[in-house]
């Protein structure tokens, strides 16, 4: 596909529907992403493309900064449905993998591969809704929030492995202590592995005035310290969630540490949902259609949507 082509397409679909979301796919794989220029990715955005759509079952260390992205991810290691792959992502590893997009402001595509009977396999079912149940109780740091600017992420550590009889799979994933995302007024530490001592949160934006964990029902407050932007939480008692426990950081102004960029990046997470703040944050594209409506716009880009 030549830019000239691809512009010509773009300038055809938008004549026929003015709201379709178009990906960097129509010009470059997934693969070639990374690696493109400046230069390339101004094209791009003369083209009229709305986001990056990167390589296939991986997520980005570092996204370019202004850019609406995408990645796209199997429960297991195909696409669609393969009788004899049974290579199942473990809940916790889709859980990890969601909120490692979120974290940094891109959408979560999860592909999943119906049988020649138009079933969705058991396996699928059942790390769906695991991750659904996760979802009912914390699902406030995912859906509508945005990635958080704090110093240091965490410590490396291993990511969680298979059940038994199952290979790992976890392409793409950080292997990370804990990572933020937040909205306004609230901040989110995701806690995928239980701090054996007080949680340093080093570069901590905004005064903190109160914490909980999202899966306790009495959101019994936490006890913290803060000087400056170090923030130092006391251990809960105990681990309420394996997956993810979400300590959730109340502030005192509704604001928070949005993660800023060069074009102030505004982010859609996997339900296309942006939660803005006038003050810190602004749209990328004047004459981007409304995130609220993505769900029903359609989307182009070879490869898949």
């Amino acid at each position: 596909m030549t830019p000239e082509k691809a512009r010509e397409i773009v300038t055809l679909v938008r004549e026929l529907q003015p709201a379709t979301l178009v990906n960097s796919r129509v010009l470059y794989s997934g693969r070639m992403i990374p690696n493109r220029s400046p230069a390339e990715l101004d094209e791009l955005r003369d083209i009229g493309v709305d986001s990056l759509s990167h390589a296939d079952r991986h997520i980005p260390a570092n996204p370019f900064p202004g850019w609406h992205w995408e990645t796209c991810m199997t429960l297991d290691q195909s696409w669609g449905y393969k009788a004899n792959d049974h290579n199942w992502k473990t809940p916790a590893t889709v859980i990890r993998q969601l909120v490692e997009v979120t974290s940094k402001g891109g959408d979560f595509l999860l592909n999943v591969g119906p049988t020649a009977e138009g079933e969705i396999p058991a396996e699928s079912v059942k790390i769906l809704a695991a991750v659904g149940d996760w979802l009912k109780v914390n699902g406030e740091a995912v859906y509508g929030a945005t990635p958080v600017s704090i110093k240091d992420t965490a410590p490396v550590q291993s990511a969680p492995k298979a059940r038994k009889g199952r290979a790992a799979n976890i392409e793409g994933e950080s292997g990370v202590n804990w990572l933020p995302t937040g909205r306004p007024g609230k901040i989110y530490i995701h806690l995928f592995t239980w701090p054996k001592g007080p949680l340093v949160l080093p570069g901590t934006e905004g005064q903190v005035a109160q914490a909980h964990l999202l899966a306790d029902p009495a959101k019994r407050p936490i006890e913290f310290t803060q000087t400056g932007d170090a923030l130092t939480v006391g251990s809960p008692p105990k681990q309420l969630v394996a997956e993810d426990t979400v300590l959730c950081l109340t502030l005192k102004e509704a604001r928070h540490a949005f993660e800023r960029n060069d074009h102030e990046t505004c982010a859609y997470n996997h339900q296309h949902i942006t939660a803005r703040s006038t003050e810190r944050c602004t749209p990328l594209k004047p004459d981007l259609p409304d995130p609220t409506s993505f769900s029903s716009s359609p989307m182009i880009g070879a490869g898949g949507i």
